[in-house]
């Protein structure tokens, strides 16, 4: 495990030390939250002034409300993904009003765009054959037309970005940069994040009994991040994983009733079927698991040459 004395990770850090009282930390977490709030509120506004149906702005609002809440369609997944752009905008703010900071003093420095594709292509490549594994046992329902996804890619994929980015930069970035200046156990800068990031997907209404195995699942995903970015001293890799995981699951093959608004296929059950759902949320881990391992035997063996 990386400590404190990787000089990249140390680089990483470095700009959230200036000011290591503890209020920073927890005030910059409320803010974010509620320029969070904010941005979101005012992107539906948005949305709902130029899409919203109805006769009144409540009434456009009121439906644009009720379209990010099925996800069942290609316009809800895109005002859905379109939400994150406040994410995005509430931690870049936040940075900038309380540390004086730069989007870039966030993802980190080195070679971010070669660590995204490396890990992100390695990733990609196992989410590829597993999928091609999971249609051949699995009788893969067929969701949206491919002609009607090429069209949405280009609308859909820099939102997409946006929404990773925005998870990534406030877990992996500032929260993770944050706990790391105060504190030089691992243990912390590492599993808190990842703790909250995996608790921030329970869905226990749709998921039931399998959502322990969602918030593992996703929590683990952080410990992953958070590990590649402390070895890396940057964000790129991260991303690599987060968009590569997220657009297998939102554009390539969706679980039926789950966000399917973007997806090529639909699995052939619902999450109401605990067991299938088990099976492929254990199936999902183990590959993003195994991505992780080949990624770091990737870097040990660039270190040896």
């Amino acid at each position: 495990m990386p400590s404190l004395k990787n000089h990249k990770f140390d680089t990483f850090v470095a700009p959230a030390k200036a000011h290591k009282s503890g209020w920073i930390l927890v005030l910059g977490m409320v803010l974010i939250v509620l320029f969070y709030l904010e941005f979101m509120y005012l992107i539906v506004f948005l949305f709902s002034l130029v899409m919203g149906v109805g006769d009144t702005i409540p009434a456009k609002f009121g439906w644009v409300m009720r379209l990010l809440a099925t996800q069942d369609t290609p316009l809800a997944m895109v005002a859905t993904l379109a939400t994150f752009i406040g994410m995005l905008g509430s931690v870049l703010l936040t940075a900038w009003i309380l540390r004086n900071r730069s989007p870039r003093s966030l993802l980190g420095k080195g070679p971010i765009l070669r660590n995204m594709f490396i890990a992100g292509g390695i990733l990609a490549a196992l989410l590829l054959s597993g999928t091609v594994v999971m249609h051949q046992l699995l009788d893969m329902q067929p969701n949206l037309p491919p002609l009607a996804w090429l069209k949405w890619l280009p609308v859909a994929l820099p939102l997409l970005f946006i929404q990773i980015s925005a998870e990534e930069l406030i877990f992996r970035g500032y929260l993770q940069q944050e706990l790391a200046a105060r504190y030089s156990g691992p243990m912390i800068w590492m599993l808190v994040p990842s703790l909250v990031f995996g608790a921030l997907h329970w869905d226990s209404e749709q998921f039931g009994p399998n959502t322990w195995l969602l918030v593992v699942g996703t929590t683990l995903f952080g410990l992953f991040a958070a590990d590649v970015t402390a070895r890396t001293g940057n964000l790129g890799a991260a991303i690599g994983l987060h968009f590569v995981n997220n657009f297998f699951a939102l554009f390539v093959t969706s679980i039926d009733g789950s966000m399917t608004g973007l997806s090529l296929f639909l699995t052939p059950f619902t999450p109401d079927n605990h067991a299938a759902l088990r099976i492929m949320l254990l199936w999902d881990i183990g590959l993003v698991a195994l991505a992780y391992g080949v990624y770091l035997a990737v870097m040990h063996l660039k270190r040896r040459r």
